[in-house]
């Protein structure tokens, strides 16, 4: 979203908005703990590859901190290496609070199911942002939050169950 910002040709944003946002740290939830998910996708050379030499150029091309730091740029991405990382932090104070917040990240175990678990909960949150901005299909209210949250909580677990099942 920050990469938007300064687009000219994205007019999803007022100029009030444009020139208010920020990046604050997620909000401590019950337990008094709030943590920062950290992934993304991998780079992996088969087994069967018949070309492990080039794929490992590849693998090491793509893994270099100018590569990381060009890709992350164009896709509005923040940098996968540390060294970009660090470097994006000190020149934008949002994206200085990625990196904070990222020092205590968590990862998850992988899952075949995450593409679609992950797909359900953006939809349903994005369902709450349109309620409260009104342009919903239902009217802002915490019963429309609460239940947007339990339909995609029973979305999650329909997937996991296929799995388990």
């Amino acid at each position: 979203m920050l990469s938007t910002i300064p687009r000219k040709d994205d007019d999803a944003w007022s100029p009030e908005a444009r020139n208010n946002v920020g990046v604050a740290p997620m909000p401590e939830g019950p337990s008094g703990s709030a943590f920062t998910f950290v992934g993304g996708s991998n780079l992996q050379m088969f087994k069967s590859s018949e070309n492990k030499d080039a794929a490992w150029e590849l693998i090491k091309f793509l893994s270099q901190d100018s590569t990381q730091e060009a890709y992350a740029n164009l896709m509005g991405f923040f940098p996968a290496r540390l060294r970009p990382q660090e470097q994006a932090a000190k020149e934008d104070a949002n994206y200085q609070s990625f990196y904070e917040a990222i020092q205590d990240g968590r990862t998850y175990a992988p899952i075949p199911q995450w593409g679609q678990i992950e797909t359900a909960y953006r939809t349903r949150f994005g369902n709450i942002l349109d309620a409260a901005a009104g342009q919903g299909k239902e009217d802002y209210s915490p019963d429309e939050v609460a239940n947007e949250l339990e339909e995609a909580q029973k979305e999650a677990d329909g997937l996991l169950a296929q799995e388990a099942g």
